[in-house]
């Protein structure tokens, strides 16, 4: 089974507001792979807060 992604709010405090996707098994576990990757994967560095926004649903078909 795939890991369920997510889609994440990073409140900047530089530059505007961004939406990345992530990936993880709940919102806790999601906001913890955001946080140790904001730097490496999303180059944010002025990260001021981080919100869960909500999975998003695959298509079945």
């Amino acid at each position: 089974m795939k890991t369920p992604q997510w889609t994440v709010k990073v409140s900047r405090k530089y530059n505007p507001d961004r939406t990345v996707v992530a990936y993880g098994e709940s919102a806790p576990a999601v906001e913890a792979n955001v946080i140790k990757s904001l730097r490496e994967d999303y180059g944010i560095w002025d990260a001021s807060a981080i919100e869960v926004i909500g999975q998003i649903q695959g298509l079945r078909g």
